[in-house]
């Protein structure tokens, strides 16, 4: 079930690059860190280095009125693990909401 995602992926690389650690929620750090294993810093080069742009699928958020997330299935580096990746670009959102184990 691939979809076309509502952000480019470019464009969410762009901010996690300019806000590093603001960028995430504390949940999408913590699990990050608990599920998989993974530091800040290899969460960020994680998701600036991806090319491949197929996105899971998009949904309305239902906390943030006209808000959209995009999600993404992502192999963890040097792992077996599958990461659950969720973005939004918009303005009263945090860019990645959630990097847990899939």
């Amino acid at each position: 079930m691939m979809r076309k995602p509502t952000y480019m992926l470019t464009d969410v690389q762009a901010r996690v690059r300019e806000l590093g650690r603001k960028a995430f929620t504390s949940t999408a750090i913590d699990t990050a860190q608990d599920e998989l294993g993974m530091t800040v810093e290899e969460v960020i080069n994680f998701i600036c280095s991806r090319t491949d742009t197929l996105c899971y699928k998009t949904m309305k958020s239902q906390k943030l009125a006209g808000a959209y997330m995009d999600v993404y299935h992502w192999l963890c580096p040097n792992s077996t693990q599958m990461a659950y990746i969720k973005v939004s670009l918009h303005p009263d959102s945090k860019v990645i909401i959630s990097f847990k184990e899939l």
